[in-house]
């Protein structure tokens, strides 16, 4: 569980978007990002997807090490 306070901080209240962030993605990514609220593996998940998500979003991906 997520305590409120890295809720705040990080300025999202979903598990995977705060799971990207403290992985180095940017908030303005991570936001962007589809990533149904019942998924488990949040990097497994966009590699399998890859090819749904924006070319911008893949590279900055990539760089982060997360493709």
């Amino acid at each position: 569980m997520l305590r409120f306070d890295q809720m705040l901080e990080m300025g999202s209240m979903r598990y995977n978007r705060i799971k990207l962030m403290s992985m180095g993605v940017d908030r303005s990514v991570a936001v962007n990002l589809y990533i149904p609220d019942e998924v488990e593996d949040v990097v497994n998940y966009l590699q399998e997807n890859r090819s749904s998500i924006a070319p911008f979003y893949q590279r900055h991906l990539e760089n982060q090490g997360i493709f």
